[in-house]
């Protein structure tokens, strides 16, 4: 899309989510611990839409004001100490989410309007398998489930009118997807020595199904990781760790289902850094 100035802006989407878990657990035995606890999430969000593949919804923007609301959290861990084992049921529930976005359309008009959004941030379940190979090595496995296909993020002027400016017809969702989401990861830790110990992975992901949305277009990917943790302490640790993701190829679709293009032989690099305290008594 070429600006007044001569300048050009493509398509954008940004969407941050910060999530704070409290947690308190009871062992109902020297095996089994309940846990549960409320999960904070907060969510904003900028979009925009450019380009000739997008016909009547180029040139709209939308800024989600940042909402924060409440969930909860619960689940089970079975233990067994002297092999290493560890296995975790987890689920958490969906959030409801009430905010404003502040919209421009130019297919509608040329200010800029306030209007309410509500949206559920889906539900999703966890589970988590550690057991000891030997006294040095871990295996570790995670299962994750969410229900995305049921996500639907509707703002006023894409969704509740259309480009006629008719308040009785309905638009399309700006934000869908096709299925629900199941990843998985394998992987192996091994401890060194009592001060370093490093980690490999194999990860996967089913996607969210083909044709994807064009502001996210892929499906699912393969990918492996490797981390290095060293002690500082008894009690502190540092860990570093990067991912290489093979993405998986997808077409895309605008939002009214429309396919605009196809994305195949992409990949995805990322690191991370984690500091640990715990108390060990």
């Amino acid at each position: 899309s070429t600006l007044a100035n001569g300048t050009t802006e493509g398509t954008k989407a940004e969407f941050e989510s910060n999530n704070f878990t409290g947690l308190l657990g009871w062992n109902v035995n020297s095996k089994v611990m309940l846990f549960g606890g409320p999960a904070l999430q907060e969510i904003e969000g900028e979009v925009k839409l450019r380009g000739q593949i997008y016909k009547a919804s180029a040139n709209y923007q939308a800024t989600l004001k940042s909402d924060k609301a409440v969930g909860w959290v619960t689940g089970i861990v079975f233990k067994k100490p002297e092999i290493g084992l560890k296995a975790g049921l987890t689920y958490r529930s969906e959030i409801n989410h009430d905010t404003q976005t502040t919209e421009s359309f130019t297919a509608i008009s040329d200010e800029k309007l306030i209007h309410s959004v509500t949206f559920t941030t889906p539900e999703s379940v966890n589970f988590d398998l550690q057991t000891g190979l030997n006294k040095s090595t871990l295996l570790n496995f995670n299962v994750r489930w969410v229900p995305w296909s049921d996500f639907a993020f509707k703002p006023y002027h894409l969704y509740q009118k259309t480009a006629t400016n008719s308040p009785t017809k309905q638009g399309v969702p700006l934000l869908t997807y096709e299925n629900d989401q199941w990843s998985a990861q394998l992987g192996l830790s091994h401890k060194l020595n009592s001060k370093w110990a490093v980690s490999t992975s194999l990860n996967w992901d089913s996607g969210l199904g083909s044709p994807a949305n064009a502001l996210g277009p892929i499906d699912g990917y393969w990918g492996t990781g490797i981390g290095v943790q060293y002690n500082l302490s008894n009690t502190l640790s540092i860990a570093v760790g990067g991912k290489y993701l093979w993405l998986g190829d997808a077409k895309a679709k605008r939002q009214n289902g429309d396919v605009i293009g196809e994305f195949s032989d992409n990949n995805n690099i990322g690191f991370g850094i984690k500091l640990s305290y715990q108390s060990k008594k």
